[in-house]
């Protein structure tokens, strides 16, 4: 539009789809200009009408059929004179395709195979999908479950690995399979890949276990973009040992991990990850947890977290021990479905983190924390003692009781949390001093 294909980029990056169509309805340049933008991102495939989605299924395999009408007639030599057919919307702008979402894409493209009129050779959605990549060769695939792929017959599975997975950015594993199975597909990842979600049960016999374990682990390369890292449910498993350094060396640049299942927590998951993940700020802590492994893991960051979740029943002392240490660096902290902290821990918390910007300690079926608790005045001055957090702090969410209200009566109410004040004005002072 403009001549200028950075300032091109500039202006059309900001409009959705519907503007861009509009766009490209003004003249010839202005649609040649606008048409690639439009085909940028394919995320949007299953949100797109029926008429639409039959009609972009509808063109991926006419152009399938062509190109399989042309490789046949190659083969038997008779595509020489055959006329040149015009250049198909694929051919055209495929290479202008920078995203899309493998699921959505392959639901699409079953749905309207199912459409068809019966074929003796109707191609799977996945030969489909695999004749849409050719012609995205810039393209990435924003989320990936592995677990879909199951359904692809054993012939196709290794091209389809092959070709999908060093492009995916968000890749979700749960399945059974052995140690080297799992150590192949990750390694066909590219170094784009952003998210990593392992969920596996190792099918590995002891004896095979005991023959990998003289091998040598090979050499790994590193996930340069991978920032988000989710250990799930691997079990007992002696083949976790192997698998657990292997992994975490790749994992130099990951800033959040999540946890969910207490087997895989031992010294030396911790040791390995103060060594192979220096950079770890965020953390999310799910499922029982036995013993110290909480306080374990909240110890395996170098510099300090910023954000921690915790998803289980109870914060144990050594726990809260642990997370005392990284009060300095904590920006977020979220306690919520783990009982929670007393009115005095609270107060410690808000005192002691000078970076902290929101705090959820929001129980629903714990006891509140009481007013009196948090209004910490100093007897000698009668003001408020200074929490570290004041200038920084934006959401705290708690439930918070013993606060009188004027406008409610004690006689027949069976809540315990209802007081009455003791003089007028009582309770408006009481809620001033908690705001402040």
């Amino acid at each position: 539009m403009f001549g200028i294909p950075e300032l091109d980029e500039l202006v059309f990056q900001q409009l959705n789809r519907q503007e861009l169509a509009r766009c490209m309805r003004v003249n010839k340049k202005w649609h040649e200009a606008a048409v690639p933008f439009l085909w940028s991102d394919l995320t949007y495939l299953e949100q797109l009408p029926r008429k639409q989605r039959q009609a972009f299924g509808k063109l991926v395999l006419e152009d399938y059929l062509q190109a399989q009408q042309h490789r046949k007639l190659k083969e038997e030599g008779q595509d020489m004179g055959h006329p040149t057919s015009p250049i198909s919307n694929l051919a055209k702008y495929g290479r202008c395709i920078r995203l899309l979402k493998a699921k959505g894409l392959i639901t699409l493209l079953e749905s309207n195979n199912r459409l068809q009129q019966a074929q003796e050779e109707r191609p799977t959605c996945y030969e489909l999908f695999l004749h849409f990549l050719d012609y995205c060769p810039k393209a990435q695939v924003s989320s990936l479950h592995y677990g879909y792929l199951e359904y692809v017959s054993p012939n196709l599975l290794p091209m389809v690995v092959e070709r999908v997975l060093p492009r995916v950015l968000d890749l979700e594993i749960r399945a059974a399979m052995k140690v080297r199975q799992l150590m192949e597909l990750l390694d066909r990842c590219s170094s784009n890949l952003m998210s990593l979600e392992i969920d596996v049960e190792l099918e590995d016999s002891k004896n095979e276990m005991d023959d990998q374990q003289e091998e040598e682990i090979p050499a790994s390369k590193g996930w340069t973009s991978l920032t988000h890292l989710k250990l799930g449910e691997w079990g007992d498993h002696p083949g976790y040992t192997m698998l657990r350094r292997w992994l975490l060396r790749r994992c130099n640049c990951v800033q959040k991990i999540e946890v969910c299942k207490a087997s895989i927590i031992s010294p030396r998951f911790v040791k390995d990850a103060l060594t192979y993940m220096p950079n770890l700020k965020e953390v999310v802590i799910k499922g029982a947890l036995r013993g110290n492994n909480a306080a374990a893991i909240l110890s395996a960051s170098r510099h300090g977290w910023r954000s921690v979740t915790i998803e289980y029943r109870s914060l144990d002392k050594a726990a809260k021990m642990s997370l005392a240490r990284h009060f300095s660096t904590l920006e977020m902290l979220d306690v919520s479905l783990c009982g929670g902290f007393t009115g005095d821990e609270l107060v410690q918390v808000l005192s002691s983190c000078p970076h902290l910007r929101t705090l959820n300690d929001h129980v629903a079926d714990e006891t509140p924390i009481h007013a009196s608790t948090l209004i910490d005045q100093d007897p000698s001055t009668g003001l408020l003692k200074a929490w570290a957090c004041e200038t920084s702090l934006k959401v705290l969410q708690t439930k918070i009781t013993g606060i009188p209200r004027p406008d409610l009566k004690m006689i027949g109410l069976l809540d315990t949390f209802l007081v009455e004040e003791a003089y007028e004005g009582q309770g408006r002072e009481m809620q001033g001093l908690v705001y402040d």
